[in-house]
């Protein structure tokens, strides 16, 4: 789970030189599969209190 966020990084690298065409809606798959990751971290963190 650690390295997902430097692969995602390497992926968008590539793909911007690779396909300058895609390069923003891979940006946009970025920032929303980083802020869902974020979302599920805060909800793992403080599910014991969301239980209650």
């Amino acid at each position: 789970m650690k390295f997902i966020p430097i692969l995602l990084l390497l992926v968008l690298l590539l793909s911007m030189w690779l396909l300058p065409t895609a390069t923003p809606a891979l940006g946009v798959v970025l920032i929303v599969i980083s802020l869902s990751l974020a979302f599920v971290s805060i909800l793992m963190k403080h599910r014991t209190a969301l239980r209650r």
